[in-house]
């Protein structure tokens, strides 16, 4: 049996890629509301992430399973009262037009869902498709659920608990919980991500070489030039501060997806490769203790931020409007753009291909 394999049975970077591209797409137009508190013109972009998609269906399930245990409530009711408060309203074009998200999905998505999944040997292409799809469905399906409520019957036959949640400003804390608490954890577990994942790109191309050479050259990091130590070590200070202060007090108050404005981190670490001031495992275990550290303080701001929301006078609700940003426009795009992107780098330089396989059949789906 022959060793070679044909060339039009194994799965390339670009058919993995573009066949994950459309399941994102049809996640990102579906208009299914606000992402936990964030304003629904911001769902577009944070559903970029299938790890939020995923958390976003979760939530939104859990959501409605603790409005069933409401005595009198039933599915259609909680489902309405979810539909709600996510403040489903489609602002753009194509999600306020169920024809046209009906074609994109079966024109696009659905032959692209079969082929995908019907392939071997790419199971984090089809983890991440798997995300798309499930969270799609679930939407979709408890959206067309609350909307066969009209608001005209909710509000005459819900019962007044439900009714209150919906109306109430000061909503309950097991809603604010349920809503924000897991979104919060896959933005930060997905900036995390997407720091492995670009730093992985940017890495210098590994080497063989033997015991005694690598130890030489661990030697020598002493003998180098005294200006290049005094730009190393405050530089990597400043690439911390620089860090911290761009990612952590962004993730804490903006729905940062991936990276937060310009700065000169990537700067310093690209010149410190150049230069081979920093080696490869030193630079990829530094940026995970700053992950790391990035992600706990994350965590406490945004215990932080709650605490200080559910304080207030006599019970009331203060609310502390976020940060906008003069560029926020700029953001928004370079957000939407930065995940496709560092997606397509990833598969062009990091995706094997030598243990995968496709049917032979879905040619036939393009």
């Amino acid at each position: 049996m022959p060793n070679s394999r044909d060339s039009e049975s194994v799965v390339s970077w670009q058919s993995a890629f573009w066949g994950l591209l459309p399941l994102a797409l049809n996640s990102m137009l579906q208009p299914a509301g606000s992402v936990a508190d964030f304003p629904t013109s911001s769902s577009f972009v944070l559903r970029t992430s299938p790890i939020i998609c995923a958390t976003d269906a979760i939530s939104s399930l859990s959501l409605i399973s603790c409005y069933i245990s409401i005595p009198g409530v039933s599915l259609r009711y909680a489902a309405k009262a979810w539909w709600l408060q996510r403040s489903a309203n489609p602002c753009v074009q194509l999600e306020a037009s169920l024809v046209l998200r009906l074609i994109v999905f079966v024109l696009g998505t659905l032959p692209q869902s079969v082929k995908l999944f019907s392939c071997t040997g790419i199971p984090w292409t089809q983890a991440w498709g798997y995300l798309y799809v499930r969270s799609f469905v679930v939407l979709e399906v408890t959206s067309l659920i609350a909307r066969s409520v009209d608001d005209v019957e909710f509000q005459n036959s819900a019962p007044r608990e439900l009714l209150d949640y919906c109306t109430n400003p000061v909503r309950p804390r097991f809603v604010w919980t349920i809503r924000e608490t897991p979104i919060a954890w896959a933005r930060y577990s997905h900036a995390v991500f997407a720091l492995w994942a670009l730093f992985a790109l940017i890495r210098p191309p590994t080497t063989s070489v033997e015991l005694g050479q690598y130890d030489d050259q661990l030697a020598s990091w002493p003998t180098l030039p005294w200006w290049k130590w005094l730009l190393v070590l405050p530089g990597f200070v400043y690439s911390v501060i620089v860090f911290i202060i761009t990612f952590v007090l962004m993730f804490a108050s903006y729905p940062v997806l991936v990276f937060g404005g310009p700065n000169y981190t990537d700067r310093f670490l690209f010149w410190a490769y150049v230069e081979h001031i920093l080696d490869g495992a030193v630079a990829i275990a530094c940026i995970f203790i700053l992950g790391v550290t990035s992600f706990l303080m994350a965590v406490l701001f945004h215990s932080l931020k709650r605490k200080r929301i559910f304080s207030g006078r006599r019970g009331r609700l203060i609310h502390q409007h976020k940060p906008v940003l003069e560029d926020e426009d700029l953001d928004i795009a370079f957000y939407l753009m930065i995940a496709p992107v560092v997606t397509l780098l990833w598969y062009a330089r990091e995706y094997d291909s030598t243990s995968t396989m496709k049917p032979e059949w879905t040619n036939n789906l393009g």
